[in-house]
């Protein structure tokens, strides 16, 4: 992270002395009640202190830019956990919150697009590689209200979470969340690559990253993509469900090469004949 980013986003550090931060933010006239109900604080035997102490700050902001809450990380191996994240509370509600929305409001609609990302260093990443409307989802499954809050943006988002089971999962299950909202969306195409953005900037650089944010893929290549790759499509009733999910879409297709290929690969996913689909 660069200094810039740091400024942006509002990266700090946390006392290693825990119980600092308690007394600064009582002499600021707050209740020790008030610091415990928000997650600033933990109670403990030996007195309350910072839950985030010894880390590194990450604040978490609602739509309108107000920090609600915080995500800490390690700097060395004596804290356990890499991560701790502010407890749900009166101001955090991780479901209502998406990462970055306040700084992308008006630039995505500007520009046409955002990006949908799992993780707020993947925001960091994709900004330092000069694609700076992204906003991440916490490790959280796509909610409504989030969903309200992307349409507002009134642009085409560009899914990209982690490519592993869980992430390309989750990637499906936001398919009909946003095809009832009519909310435009592509995939990105992970191809055999399934490292994470931030993984792809330090390990290959910035242009390897924008170039790999940049191929795209529609929501019906990446469904096919998933059955044929991902999920494993074994009884006859799994696989009569999933052709009969994509037949609509195939149906409607022009007849031609791009159906035909559809039909092979609806084939391949299900172990049907590629006749027996056509008919």
């Amino acid at each position: 992270i660069d200094v810039t980013q740091q400024k942006k986003y509002g990266v700090g550090y946390s006392l290693q002395n825990g119980e600092m931060t308690v007394r600064f933010l009582q002499n600021k006239g707050h209740s020790l009640k008030s610091i415990e109900d928000i997650g600033i604080a933990l109670a403990k035997a030996e007195g309350t202190s910072d839950s985030n102490a010894g880390r590194i700050t990450f604040p978490i902001c609602d739509p309108y830019g107000q920090v609600v809450g915080f995500s800490a990380r390690r700097l060395d191996a004596v804290h356990e956990r890499k991560y701790v994240n502010s407890p749900e509370g009166p101001l955090f509600h991780k479901g209502s919150i998406l990462y970055n929305y306040h700084n992308v409001s008006i630039s995505a609609k500007r520009d046409g697009h955002c990006y949908v990302l799992e993780g707020f260093m993947d925001v960091m990443a994709l900004e330092r590689a000069g694609l700076p409307n992204a906003v991440a989802l916490m490790g959280t499954a796509l909610t409504q209200e989030q969903v309200e809050l992307l349409k507002k943006l009134r642009c085409e988002l560009r899914i990209c979470l982690d490519g592993d089971a869980a992430g390309q999962t989750g990637m499906l299950r936001m398919c009909s969340l946003l095809a009832k909202a009519n909310v435009p969306f592509r995939f990105v195409d992970y191809g055999d690559d399934l490292r994470d953005p931030d993984d792809i900037l330090q390990q290959d650089g910035k242009e390897a990253l924008k170039a790999r944010m940049e191929r795209l893929i529609d929501p019906l290549d990446f469904q096919l993509g998933y059955y044929t790759h991902t999920k494993r499509v074994e009884t006859s009733e799994e696989k009569s469900r999933v052709v009969a999910f994509f037949l609509p879409y195939i149906r409607d297709m022009k007849a031609g090469v791009e159906q035909e290929n559809y039909i092979i690969r609806l084939a391949k996913a299900t172990g049907f004949e590629p006749d027996a689909i056509r008919q």
